[in-house]
């Protein structure tokens, strides 16, 4: 086993899947948990957004998440131990935000977080970067 430091960054950006296997329990977050996710992401986002140097932003820990690597052809395939609740739960907040830019005809914004939930010009499965096994 590996343990390594990761930004919301480096789980969404490039060719890579995480899968929601069978084994682990439905989506049960409630508002409580949202509400608690958004105020971590939107404190970060407001030291950001006030200019200061990246050095001086703490890092904030949004909690472990734990994977298996499967060996895919072409694709970094994991299937996720731990942490489908609030990867699931950060899927949805950026797909909101999509929705939102593309609303607002911020398409460079909209392409942006395109390119985090899909894996660009694959089809079928293999497009998505966020794989639910129970829907």
């Amino acid at each position: 086993m590996k343990a390594a430091k990761s930004s919301v960054w480096d789980l969404y950006n490039g060719a890579k899947q995480y899968v929601v296997p069978l084994f682990q329990r439905p989506y049960v977050w409630s508002r409580a948990q949202w509400e608690q996710l958004w105020s971590d992401i939107f404190e970060q986002y407001t030291m950001q957004s006030d200019r200061r140097p990246r050095e001086k932003i703490p890092d904030r820990f949004l909690g472990s998440i734990v994977v298996v690597r499967e060996y895919e052809k072409n694709l970094d395939k994991y299937t996720i131990i731990d942490g489908q609740q609030r990867v699931t739960t950060i899927s949805i907040i950026l797909a909101v935000i999509r929705a939102f830019a593309k609303e607002r005809n911020l398409n460079e914004l909209y392409e942006q977080i395109s390119d985090f939930l899909r894996n660009g010009p694959r089809s079928g499965e293999g497009q998505y970067v966020v794989i639910p096994t129970r829907v």
